[in-house]
């Protein structure tokens, strides 16, 4: 939606009428993030012209917490924008209240973070249990771990007199399905993340954190291994060790740390097998969820070697036959997968989700199936 363009207040009007009566809570919170195209449209860029990026946001924000102001509610904002363009944060309603989401990033990430602290304006942080660049095949837990370490002793430091924690499901990327070409029938998350069903731990993590005097995740992570699932102190030490490695994506024929993918894959078949096989005395089911995670890592990377052998071979029908022998003792792993991931969250998950899950989480290898055995 164009800010120049004056459709905004009925519309907003008419949507937040809806989500203030289904809600009890006095804040509503309406966004502001992300709005990298802010001035590009030929009305905006006019007005930005004389007035500057910050005052067209501001004007926009303003109409829309004008329209909750006026129903009795508290207006919330992420912060991003007005970080990055403070010049009209002065203009913004009293009662305002600011979130500066930091998933792991340097306190001047979007913009001068004195800008918010002196501004006078309520102060809430956002922390994130899952995103970028978790998805299906891997969970940065070190990255969110030390957001928690180093993120809530600063809020505190500057005075923030609240707290959010964020799980985002997708990476609010999409792609679409389209009948012509300004038709779209259906939009597709490109990166979905493990459901949070199963990181129960994370979850108790961040209540850890934002009621100690000062968290340490290698002691949390130990600690909860112990207590929760069991674990002999060698084991829990294997745990963290084995949760807390390198965010490491794979990049084509290496890993984002330069690494071969056969190193990558043993190191994370070593620690699936730990999870396979240590005894655990308590909460098995939600040690399951552990299991499955990186038996399904495995799989992927499994999958990235074959396509990279694929992508590298001669083509004679021997060698075809060879990756298609590999691909269908994968598919047959990919089976097994789907009915455990299947049972591990029904009731967490929409049954059509699970199987959406399921697809998906399978497409990249069935796609090159068929592309190898020419059925399609």
């Amino acid at each position: 939606m164009s800010p120049e363009k004056g459709s905004g207040p009925s519309a907003y009007s008419e949507l937040l009428s809806e989500i203030i009566a289904l809600h009890p809570s006095k804040y509503v919170h309406i966004g502001g993030d992300e709005a990298y195209l802010l001035g590009r449209c030929p009305q905006c860029k006019d007005y930005v012209h004389k007035h500057g990026k910050s005052a067209l946001f501001v004007d926009h924000i303003n109409m829309i917490t004008e329209l909750i102001t006026e129903k009795g509610k508290v207006p919330v904002l992420w912060a991003d924008i007005i970080m990055k363009y403070p010049e009209a944060i002065d203009r913004l309603p009293d009662q305002s209240v600011l979130v500066n989401w930091n998933y792991g990033w340097g306190l001047n990430h979007f913009g001068d973070h004195s800008n918010i602290v002196n501004s006078g304006f309520e102060l809430w942080g956002a922390l994130s249990l899952r995103s970028w660049p978790d998805n299906y095949f891997l969970i940065s837990w070190r990255t969110h771990f030390k957001n928690l370490e180093d993120f809530i002793p600063l809020m505190r430091e500057h005075g923030y007199e609240g707290v959010v924690m964020t799980s985002w499901s997708t990476s609010g990327l999409y792609t679409f399905l389209r009948e012509t070409k300004y038709h779209v029938v259906e939009m597709y998350p490109i990166r979905h993340v493990y459901p949070l069903a199963g990181l129960k731990m994370s979850v108790d993590a961040y209540t850890e954190a934002i009621n100690a005097k000062q968290f340490d995740a290698h002691e949390f992570v130990s600690s909860y291994a112990r207590e929760n699932f069991g674990l002999n102190p060698e084991d829990a030490e294997t745990f963290w060790k084995g949760l807390n490695v390198p965010v490491e994506t794979i990049e084509g024929h290496q890993t984002s740390r330069k690494r071969s993918l056969s190193e990558l894959a043993a190191e994370t078949r070593a620690f699936s097998d730990f999870l396979n096989r240590v005894k655990v005395n308590s909460n098995k089911k939600e040690f399951a969820y552990y299991r499955l995670l990186y038996d399904i890592r495995q799989y992927y990377i499994d999958g990235k070697l074959i396509l990279v052998d694929s992508e590298n071979m001669d083509y004679h029908p021997q060698s075809i036959q060879k990756q298609l022998t590999k691909l269908d003792a994968l598919k047959s792993t990919g089976k097994k997968l789907d009915r455990r991931f299947k049972k591990m969250y029904k009731g967490s998950l929409y049954p059509a989700l699970i199987t959406e899950e399921n697809y998906i989480r399978n497409r990249e290898m069935e796609v090159l199936y068929h592309k190898l055995n020419r059925s399609k």
